[in-house]
């Protein structure tokens, strides 16, 4: 499986959506699910629907050429203040480490900088936030399919995670076959201080994934279709209410502008200008 690492990783460090501390490359269809969504504690230890992330898996290598159509994740909800800045660690983990091997080491205060967290937070505190955020990534279980059932594979985002207390080492494990879900080279670059200077707004940093996800020059974004990325547990006047406060926030931070259009009969947001490199 080196072959495909060396394929498409040259390609992924040479361009500009190499992974750092201060952004991560995702892949687009990933992001674009509900599979990070704003933390509510009713939603704690409670699984999230099985997602349907069929067309983040068309490209990878694995998925085409043992000939599966369909791809789902299913586990524990992930909240976007804390288990994205986690997996986007995990990503840069395995950029910078997982050429030679799925399974890879390295110190605790390395990797909790690779979260985005800095050297003031690495307390006991911080490694039991993120030992927790771990498992619940190691928890979202992957299964594609034949739509004829003669082919099935069961597997996860993460296959291993563990923590060696007195190494102070965290050890990650990857399915080797799904290796392009970390370095595929025409992700997305997700600007991880733009999360950081939205710290109040969940429902406005899972737009901001969510947007970022999308194409140039999108179609409108309809209440629906922001309601079921965000999956929240809310009556649907105060998910709108929450909807625009939050666009509001990208918009006055200077990454979104916008009109509110109808498209189809229904309220919609027309995305006129997306600063990607937005520096704040």
């Amino acid at each position: 499986m080196t072959d495909i690492k060396q394929q498409f990783l040259p390609s992924h460090l040479a361009n500009d959506l190499y992974s750092s501390t201060s952004s991560s490359p995702q892949p687009n269809a990933l992001i674009r699910t509900a599979l990070f969504t704003p933390k509510a504690k009713k939603r704690v230890g409670i699984d999230h629907e099985r997602l349907d992330v069929t067309d983040a898996f068309r490209e990878i290598t694995y998925f085409s050429t043992e000939g599966y159509d369909s791809a789902t994740i299913h586990g524990p909800s992930l909240n976007v203040q804390i288990d994205f800045r986690i997996w986007c660690g995990v990503v840069l983990a395995f950029s910078k480490y997982g050429l030679k091997s799925n399974r890879i080491g390295l110190k605790f205060t390395e990797f909790a900088a690779m979260c985005g967290y800095s050297s003031k937070r690495f307390n006991k505190g911080l490694r039991q936030q993120i030992e927790k955020s771990l498992d619940r990534i190691q928890d979202q279980k992957i299964r594609l399919r034949k739509t004829d059932s003669s082919k099935f594979l069961a597997t996860g985002l993460l296959l291993k995670a563990s923590y060696e207390v007195e190494k102070d080492l965290v050890v990650l494990l990857a399915d080797e076959n799904l290796w392009e879900i970390y370095a595929l080279d025409h992700q997305v670059l997700i600007r991880l201080n733009v999360l950081s200077n939205l710290p109040h707004s969940e429902v406005a940093q899972c737009l901001y994934l969510f947007f970022a996800s999308l194409p140039q020059n999108p179609l409108p974004v309809s209440y629906d279709r922001m309601q079921k990325r965000l999956q929240l547990n809310m009556k649907p006047k105060e998910v709108n209410r929450s909807i625009r406060n939050a666009i509001k926030k990208l918009e006055v931070i200077g990454y979104l502008e916008g009109v509110w259009v109808k498209f189809h009969d229904q309220s919609a947001y027309k995305i006129t200008f997306r600063d990607k490199k937005l520096i704040l």
